[in-house]
């Protein structure tokens, strides 16, 4: 009798191993998708403001531990006005002016139109990840 036999044993290790794995991998491609959203954000219209490069230069990425297993990302520009000039509207009047975006290029939502343009390329660094795709 030809018999084919599977020890649930040894894949179980492996599984493990890789499983172990995956946390480590998917967090390093989480970090290098964000820095792919921060790339996307000073080159791909609507632009980070620049000027001075105050704004841009605030760029941040931190990674913080919600429980052992768990942890959360957390990217985008650090500084006290970043949130503000990211809802200006072009010729509206907020926050006691009136907005004109002067520097060609540069608009609002220049961080979250990349999430909603690029969310695949994204998510596809990070899994990449997970394969060992650079």
């Amino acid at each position: 009798m030809a018999d084919f036999r599977l020890f649930t044993g040894d894949f179980r290790q492996a599984l493990d191993r890789l499983v172990g794995k995956l946390p480590e991998d998917f967090k390093g491609g989480l970090f290098r998708a964000a820095a792919e959203l921060h790339h996307d954000s000073n080159t791909v219209e609507p632009k980070t403001p620049k000027l001075e490069g105050h704004l841009r230069g605030s760029w941040q990425i931190e990674a913080s531990y919600t429980s052992p297993d768990e942890w959360e990302l957390v990217c985008g520009f650090n500084i006290e006005y970043a949130s503000y000039v990211h809802e200006m509207l072009q010729g509206n009047e907020q926050w006691g002016m009136v907005v004109h975006w002067s520097e060609p290029g540069s608009g609002p939502k220049f961080l979250e139109s990349k999430l909603s343009m690029f969310s695949r390329k994204y998510m596809d660094i990070a899994v990449g990840s997970m394969r060992g795709e650079e």
